[in-house]
């Protein structure tokens, strides 16, 4: 496994995304002055995205309703 370094922006970004997971990377990088794209390019360096799920309602769910 190769080593990441890690500068004080990424430790930013580390300590944004233990808050709020969900931050879009375009707030992000507004609050730390750096472009979007610069953003997801270090996020995606970091490697701490993982995965993002969602819950679907089955039909026979009592909380399901036809629109």
């Amino acid at each position: 496994m190769a080593t990441i370094k890690i500068d004080d922006e990424d430790m930013k970004i580390i300590e944004m995304l233990s808050k709020d997971s969900r931050i879009p990377y375009r707030m992000m990088a507004e609050q730390l002055g750096m472009s979007p794209m610069t953003m997801l390019k270090r996020v995606k360096k970091l490697g701490i995205i993982r995965a993002f799920t969602i819950a679907l309602v089955e039909p026979q769910s009592p909380n399901y309703k036809e629109a």
